[in-house]
């Protein structure tokens, strides 16, 4: 009898392993939170910004998820209205499982998200922000897991690809921020004192930092792979094109002194790695903003109507673009707030 059961078990493991890698992020911040919530300081500068993103995960994990289990029913009444008489007969006799072992076997759920969310300019405009919003977090969660010493960091890319980049987003940021360095008391000085203090240890620790080819490398072919998609929708070339950068951005988070060989990469001060990051996030995030400013005059000049009333409607014309059009607006706040919390300062953000 279980031998009739392949495509549901697929479904099953990847929502007990979403459950999973949210457990595991929950629970890392749980463990960190106990660590340091007794330090006052701490408490002053840093417990709201916790609450701030553990707020951020809970509305992205509400919007997104919403709209994917309708996109699941969706596609089950799409796949029914196209069955035969005998096979409706079949489903009248069939167990519950066993239709949704039917309609998942004939079903690629996957490869039908992705090319409905790339079918039109309007839909591709959400669907391509969340390949640039991923894009860029990829290279912030090396830096950042190296600096705090977080643990598997890829597990937050996974997290992001199969239950949404905005909840993982948030998640880590939770994490990074209940894993701030405290710091250790000291008399009191002079503000010009203690300003100097500050920037003599942060000039004097150091940090690990992978060769530039091997870490900017798979962001930069992510980039073109994620202009290309669109382009290959309906056709063989589409599932390897989309795979690319879903696979390629775990590279970023994965690097380390341990998996390269001896000489690969190098320490550098903190303050000249945040230096060193704050340029390459300049550069990226200028290149990013010329892709949806293109993008967007692209979708001015195509089509007749007002963009924004276009972009709104796109976004309710299926299940599958709601989730990634709001899980487009989640990973905007996510942002916003990051940058917010630390007052824009470079220094502070990385």
């Amino acid at each position: 009898m279980l031998q009739e059961y392949r495509s549901l078990p697929i479904l099953i493991f990847y929502l007990s392993l979403a459950s999973a890698l949210a457990g595991h992020a929950c629970l890392t911040i749980y463990y960190r939170y106990q660590t340091c919530k007794t330090n006052v300081q701490w408490q002053r500068k840093h417990s709201h910004k916790l609450v701030l993103f553990i707020l951020l995960a809970c509305a992205s994990l509400a919007s997104t998820w919403f709209y994917m289990f309708a996109f699941f029913a969706h596609s089950y009444r799409s796949w029914r209205s196209q069955c035969t008489l005998a096979q409706l007969h079949e489903l009248e006799r069939a167990s519950l499982p066993m239709k949704g072992e039917l309609w998942l076997r004939d079903t690629k759920l996957f490869k039908q998200a992705w090319e409905t969310v790339s079918e039109t300019p309007e839909r591709h405009w959400w669907s391509g922000q969340i390949f640039l919003f991923t894009i860029a977090w990829s290279i912030f969660l090396g830096v950042m897991g190296r600096r705090f010493n977080i643990p598997r960091v890829w597990t937050y890319m996974l997290l992001g690809q199969v239950v949404a980049i905005s909840f993982a987003q948030s998640l880590f940021a939770a994490t990074v921020v209940v894993s701030l360095p405290r710091q250790s008391r000291s008399p009191p000085q002079q503000p010009a004192t203690a300003s100097r203090s500050d920037d003599h240890s942060r000039e004097s620790k150091t940090l690990w930092v992978p060769p530039a080819l091997l870490e900017l490398g798979p962001v930069l072919i992510s980039l073109l792979s994620a202009a290309v998609v669109p382009l290959v929708a309906h056709t063989s070339y589409f599932m390897p094109m989309l795979l690319i950068p879903h696979l390629l951005l775990f590279v970023p988070g994965i690097l380390s002194p341990g998996m390269l060989p001896r000489g690969w990469g190098k320490s550098q001060p903190v303050a000249v790695v945040a230096r060193r990051y704050a340029m390459v996030f300049k550069w990226l995030s200028t290149i990013l903003v010329v892709l949806v400013a293109q993008s967007t005059y692209a979708l001015a000049v195509t089509a007749e109507g007002a963009l924004w009333r276009r972009l709104l409607s796109a976004m309710s014309e299926h299940p599958a673009v709601s989730s990634v059009s709001w899980d487009v607006v989640c990973c905007f706040l996510v942002v916003v707030s990051w940058t917010a919390a630390h007052l824009g300062g470079v220094s502070e953000m990385l």
